[in-house]
């Protein structure tokens, strides 16, 4: 995802959707990665589509925890993600 977001990026800042798969995780560097000021240079908005209860509880972990350098959101549903991602913003959504 980091590699994804660094090939996009450029002089760009996106919104940035996760969505992920039944049994995705996410190991410690890419959680801290995301979190810090470097891994969201490109990144306005960070959204969280957890469909599942574990994703619900990384998130949770990662929002508290981790402490992400710009606003990050749980969502269970889609159409409230792009909403949220949408309002106050011009930018792209990178899903």
């Amino acid at each position: 995802m980091a590699k994804f977001i660094y090939h996009i990026g450029e002089a760009n800042k996106y919104n940035f959707l996760i969505e992920p798969m039944r049994d995705s995780d996410i190991d410690d560097k890419a959680r801290a990665l995301l979190a810090s000021e470097k891994g969201s240079m490109f990144l306005l908005k960070n959204a969280i589509l957890c469909r599942f209860i574990m994703h619900e509880m990384i998130s949770n972990f990662f929002i508290r925890i981790d402490n992400p350098t710009i606003p990050t959101k749980i969502f269970k549903d889609k159409a409230k993600v792009i909403e949220w991602l949408l309002s106050s913003s011009s930018a792209k959504i990178i899903s």
